[in-house]
């Protein structure tokens, strides 16, 4: 009996008989009781923190199971154990680590179908681990969303006390690659760049963009990663020093017929309020699952290109680091030598899951009022709208209900009634569904005593600063722009009010002055920074 041993020992005149206690094979012998394997993007080739695993004692499942696809691989499969996943991404990788006992030589099966009719579909000995599941060998690509069952057994036929741990390379589920590109939710110049949000995803595909060197918000040279001649833009609103994303090359696959996706993506990320002020982003690193399951993974650059073997039918974590919260960043994605692929990014952190046009205020007596407005959001519950006098601890004023989940502008407004004399501190603490929460940037809104005139820069975009005077009845006489020198960028005496926009989109970043000529001879004077 393989899992029963009797001993009977002769003691002087007598017989003695042990009977040993049964070793019962392991839990996952048979398909129907598999081990669920849970995938994750590695850091290196090496790194394997999946389940433990043996064939000591296992039986064989081929006397219970249907013959069909189960004797078609090499050895004998008499002692083979199961697992069992759910394909996340065309492209998985198989790794076994810490092998150890009677024998090394390990073979794996792996099949479709369910636990007590399965269906071979790809055979490999393991000989030269990790196991790139990728369709290289005339095997066709795994479809994400379908159950996969794994059979791990000894190539020898007599029994094994082989050990292992077993991992399995893809995207988490929650991750799961989407199946076909995210139309048209990429922009074809750096100004048409739409902002990503979390729980979304964004993309395109590569050939029916322009080239970069025909932006005419782009200046020449700019952009350095392969050669513009598909070019598409994503950006993004930093909410933390780190910012994540998942990146798919989702196809045309790389092995299939007719694939123009053989090279892959190029993608380059930038710093900048405006497209014609971009500057390179160099803190990037990305791990991952290559166009041929190979583990990939860089840091360094702000190009990722096809030296990371970017391809069809691959899959990257990006991380973006040294990140300042607030400041707007830009992406860049090329077909690499013109290969046109689809591909999607989905935010995994770090960015607002609102994208706010603007968070502005004025004083209107004895009362502040409060203004924004939303581009778009994602499982927006709501604004708690905080308050505070120094500008560091803050207190809630109320909750204005969110859109959820909208596509399009939503105005929202909330009076503050009896604000603080002197400069009040405000912000936004957006909360989702699920009870997460971002801030969003601090407003000030200066309540001055009356007949002292006072100057606010009150919210600024790439393009346009919008003001206020407070503590006066009559709007100034004249407005300027100044910058760091005293040269005057911007003058203006006609139409002035007592709140208003001014367009700066001429103005390089930096720092400068609005300064007020009041009707009683006053000067009011504010800094701000262009970044």
């Amino acid at each position: 009996m393989r899992n029963l041993l009797h001993f009977i020992f002769y003691v002087g005149s007598v017989f003695v008989s042990i009977k040993a206690t049964a070793i019962a094979p392991p839990s996952n012998d048979n398909p129907c009781n598999a081990t669920v394997l849970t995938p994750y993007l590695p850091t290196s080739t090496s790194s394997c923190a999946g389940a433990s695993g043996t064939v000591n004692m296992a039986t064989n499942s081929s006397t219970t199971l249907p013959m069909a696809g189960i004797t078609s691989c090499t050895g004998t499969e008499d002692d083979d154990v199961w697992y069992t996943f759910v394909a996340t991404n065309p492209v998985m990788t198989l790794n076994l680590s810490s092998i150890t006992g009677s024998t090394t030589d390990l073979e794996a099966a792996l099949y479709t179908g369910t636990c007590s009719n399965l269906t071979n579909y790809a055979c490999d000995g393991l000989s030269g681990l990790p196991w790139e599941m990728d369709g290289g060998t005339g095997t066709v690509y795994l479809t994400p969303g379908t159950t996969y069952f794994l059979q791990i057994y000894s190539w020898s036929s007599s029994a094994q006390t082989t050990s292992f741990n077993i991992c399995l390379y893809g995207p988490e589920p929650a991750y799961q690659a989407p199946t076909g590109a995210p139309p048209g939710t990429a922009g074809d110049w750096c100004s048409t760049a739409p902002t990503m949000t979390l729980n979304g995803d964004y993309g395109g595909n590569t050939g029916s963009y322009g080239a970069s060197n025909g932006d005419p918000n782009i200046p020449d040279g700019a952009t350095t990663c392969g050669i513009d001649n598909n070019t598409s833009w994503l950006s993004f609103i930093a909410s933390s020093t780190t910012a994540s994303f998942y990146l798919y090359t989702i196809g045309p696959l790389e092995n299939a017929s007719g694939s123009t996706c053989t090279g892959g993506l190029e993608v380059q990320f930038f710093k900048g309020e405006t497209c014609s002020s971009l500057s390179y982003h160099n803190n990037v690193s990305w791990n991952g699952l290559d166009n041929d399951g190979n583990v990939a993974t860089a840091s360094g650059s702000n190009c990722i290109n096809s030296s990371a073997a970017f391809g069809g039918g691959s899959v990257q974590r990006v991380t973006l680091s040294s990140l300042m919260s607030g400041a707007k960043y830009y992406i860049k994605i090329d077909g690499y030598d013109g290969d046109v692929c689809d591909y999607a990014f989905r935010p995994e952190s770090g960015l607002l899951p609102v994208t706010y046009l603007f968070f502005k205020g004025s004083n209107n007596g004895k009362t502040n009022m409060l203004n924004w407005t939303t581009a778009s959001e994602q499982n927006n519950d709501g604004f708690d709208v905080e308050y505070s006098r120094d500008g560091i601890h803050f207190s809630s004023l109320g909750f204005v209900n969110g859109a959820g989940n909208a596509t399009s502008e939503n105005s929202y407004q909330f009076i503050h009634e009896r604000p603080s004399e002197g400069v009040n501190y405000y912000r936004l603490k957006q909360v989702d569904f699920d009870g997460k929460v971002e801030y969003s940037a601090i407003l000030k809104i200066n309540n001055g005593k009356d007949g002292k005139p006072g100057l606010r820069i009150d919210s600024q975009s790439e393009a346009e600063l919008s003001y206020s005077l407070y503590g006066s009845d009559l709007p100034p006489a004249a407005l300027g722009v100044f910058d760091n020198l005293g040269r005057t960028m911007l003058a203006i005496t006609d139409n002035i009010s007592t709140s208003g926009t001014l367009d700066i989109s001429s103005l390089a970043l930096g720092i400068y002055y609005l300064r007020a000529v009041n009707w009683d001879g006053s000067v009011s004077v504010t800094k701000w920074i262009k970044q």
